[in-house]
């Protein structure tokens, strides 16, 4: 597991984050790293920069060697920031098969996640197959969002200096909807794990009190890309 987070630990941190007040002064990725390592039998490294894909996501060892990022999950609030997320996923990067992105973003009271793993309209060529009922990749969330990468974001922080913690002390953010956000990924991760994910995208609202997804169905991924539907699926034996 490789974390990845310039920022330090601040006093309003641990007053809305899971951070005490003995963290405050330390990097935020090292002191989750080290929770992780305490409890969990893994190996943990951190980068203490911001996003660089060449490296923070390094291809296989040797030539033809499956790659050692398997899943990225990415949780910025700025366009260049996914833009070097998405860069991950560049034919130059990765030979197939390409990691899966989980992108996550939310504004005061509402929040996204696209999953996507390819940035090529070619890899999804016999993407579903309808006889095993499985799907080998979905476009990348750049993809399915464009917004995500062409404009800012919702404007959240209010102020240029101003994080999530204190934009939630502030008023200008609702308290639980990180939680909420975070809460949909890790369901996406466990039920991609266990290879039960069905859907490519979620929304939801904390004042309407909405919830929403979008399945990952051949013809709406066909329809999204401009290809026909029998592009995406391969044919029945």
């Amino acid at each position: 597991l490789h974390l990845v987070d310039h920022d330090r630990v601040e006093a309003h941190n641990a007053q809305r984050q899971a951070f005490s007040t003995r963290d405050v002064g330390r990097f935020k990725a090292q002191v989750v790293a080290e929770r992780l390592v305490r409890q969990f039998p893994i190996e943990v490294s951190v980068s203490l920069a911001s996003y660089d894909h060449r490296r923070d996501a390094p291809g296989g060892l040797r030539e033809r060697e499956r790659p050692r990022l398997a899943l990225l999950i990415g949780c910025v609030d700025n366009p260049n920031a996914r833009r070097e997320l998405a860069r991950t996923l560049e034919p130059a990067s990765y030979e197939r098969p390409h990691p899966w992105w989980i992108d996550l973003g939310n504004s005061a009271a509402s929040g996204q996640l696209y999953l996507g793993n390819t940035l090529r309209v070619e890899a999804l060529r016999g993407a579903f197959d309808p006889e095993t009922r499985t799907c080998r990749a979905l476009p990348a969330p750049s993809l399915q969002a464009p917004e995500l990468i062409e404009a800012p974001t919702a404007p959240l922080p209010a102020a240029a200096d101003q994080d999530c913690a204190e934009a939630q002390i502030a008023g200008d953010q609702e308290p639980f909807v990180n939680r909420a956000i975070a809460a949909l990924a890790l369901t996406t991760v466990a039920r991609l794990c266990q290879c039960r994910l069905t859907w490519r995208a979620t929304f939801f609202d904390l004042d309407a009190g909405t919830l929403h997804y979008i399945h990952a169905d051949p013809h709406d991924i066909a329809r999204l890309m401009g290809v026909r539907t029998d592009g995406v699926s391969r044919r029945r034996r």
